[in-house]
């Protein structure tokens, strides 16, 4: 609990500076390892701007799968994942308004399995949770339209236990 409390104290002390931009995003996922398939969620990210070109990254997102399946009487399973990324960012102006970036760093990553199987008029469940750590890398484009705000895209390979993709759009701001 006490990192929880250094992380977000750094964040509130770097966020007083002109040179940090929150953003909030909505991402799509795609996990070709399990038959949980494509997930949604969301999340909170942060850069602290060094350079023009360079800047520090953290984000906190969540994502949630949901399985239906039909073998064995009925069954239902959710796989949530919430991983938290601490990199770097790195980017050009492709003109006045547009921006691409890259970006890479390590991740840590909670993950938890919730399943119900129902038979023969009874329920069972079962929960399984594990906290994995991993690289992760990506890229995106930011559109500023006013000021210090941007909308953009953004896509990023996660490598924390079995490898998945998020994509999704952001709004940002900075402050």
């Amino acid at each position: 609990m006490n990192q929880w409390k250094v992380l977000l104290a750094a964040l509130a002390l770097l966020s007083t500076s002109t040179q940090a931009k929150a953003d909030i995003f909505a991402v799509a996922s795609s996990d070709t390892s399990s038959d949980f398939g494509s997930g949604v969620g969301g999340g909170l990210g942060y850069n602290y701007t060094f350079t023009d070109n360079l800047a520090l990254r953290f984000d906190l997102t969540y994502v949630r799968y949901s399985y239906q399946g039909k073998n064995f009487g009925s069954s239902a399973a959710t796989y949530s994942r919430i991983p938290l990324f601490v990199g770097a960012r790195g980017g050009m102006n492709l003109d006045d308004n547009l921006r691409f970036y890259l970006e890479g760093g390590l991740e840590i990553s909670q993950d938890k399995v919730d399943a119900k199987a129902g038979y023969n008029g009874e329920t069972f469940g079962a929960s399984s949770g594990k906290t994995s750590m991993g690289a992760a890398f990506g890229g995106g484009l930011q559109f500023g339209f006013s000021g210090a705000a941007a909308m953009g895209l953004i896509f990023r390979n996660h490598s924390t236990g079995p490898s998945y993709f998020t994509y999704g759009l952001s709004i940002s701001a900075g402050f």
